[in-house]
């Protein structure tokens, strides 16, 4: 899959990671298809589902990249998770 989308073919290789049942695997090799896309919007769209598993940490670089205020947002939310757990 690596290959693949490192050779351009993400389509091909979308459809491999789409082929993997266990969902945190799933998002994280989307990861590494996003992180080879030209185009921010295709970025956006494979890093999308791992947002919605709650694996982050999976695209952190490639959010970075496309979207810096939802990795600001991210950032934000998790202190707060530490503060809460804190008191």
């Amino acid at each position: 899959m690596t290959v693949l989308a490192e050779a351009g073919l993400l389509a091909r290789a979308e459809a491999v990671a789409g082929s993997i049942p266990e969902a945190s695997t799933r998002v994280r090799a989307l990861a590494v298809i996003a992180a080879h896309a030209e185009k921010e919007a295709e970025a956006r769209r494979l890093v999308g589902p791992a947002l919605g598993v709650g694996d982050w940490p999976a695209v952190i670089e490639v959010l970075a990249r496309v979207e810096p205020t939802a990795v600001t947002t991210i950032a934000e939310e998790s202190l707060h998770h530490v503060a809460d757990r804190q008191l």
